[in-house]
């Protein structure tokens, strides 16, 4: 069982371990035997087709090695509400799968962190992580990016706002973006 809403800022669980034939694997398959949303403080059951989510992903396993893979999912793009007045909650996975070795991140702080700020990172148009930045001390962590340009916003709930468009990812490596302002 996992609390996916407490993995989030580069904290991670062990999912499994196997040991695998040497070669090419072009996808994985995690079977979900049950799942539930909290939605204001209420319990529902979240609907997942088929029980099964399919990571297809390839990776490689080599001889003698250990590969650690990083399954990301994205929560606020994955689950999606349905049905008309009794709510019915439904699991479309938006999930990356990505070698952890092959991994950067980017951190850093924001100066006013009040109105609940999202940091994300976006390549090609396309959002590939986002991260609550703590309201407390304004930390955040865009983690397990692969090596590439990014641009990264920054958003709260009163339309302030941050970016960077040209934020470079290192594997092995956090890019710190030091402190920042929303405005």
């Amino acid at each position: 069982t996992f609390d996916l809403l407490t993995l989030a800022n580069g904290v991670t669980a062990v999912m499994g371990e196997a040991e695998l034939d040497v070669g090419h694997y072009t996808q994985l398959r995690l079977i979900i035997d049950s799942a539930e949303v909290i939605v204001d403080g209420e319990s529902h059951d979240l609907t997942v087709p088929s029980s099964t989510v399919k990571f297809v992903s390839g990776f490689d396993i080599s001889d003698g090695g250990t590969t650690d893979l990083v399954v990301d999912f994205d929560a606020s793009r994955s689950v999606h509400q349905t049905g008309g007045k009794i709510a019915k909650y439904m699991l479309k996975p938006t999930i990356r799968v990505i070698e952890a070795e092959a991994t950067g991140s980017i951190t850093g702080i924001v100066a006013n962190p009040a109105d609940a700020p999202i940091a994300y990172a976006i390549a090609d148009m396309d959002t590939v992580t986002s991260s609550a930045v703590d309201m407390e001390t304004g930390e955040f962590i865009l983690a397990y990016l692969g090596a590439l340009e990014y641009e990264v916003v920054i958003e709260n709930d009163l339309g302030l706002s941050y970016s960077d468009p040209a934020v470079t990812v290192v594997a092995g490596q956090a890019t710190d973006l030091g402190t920042v302002s929303l405005e």
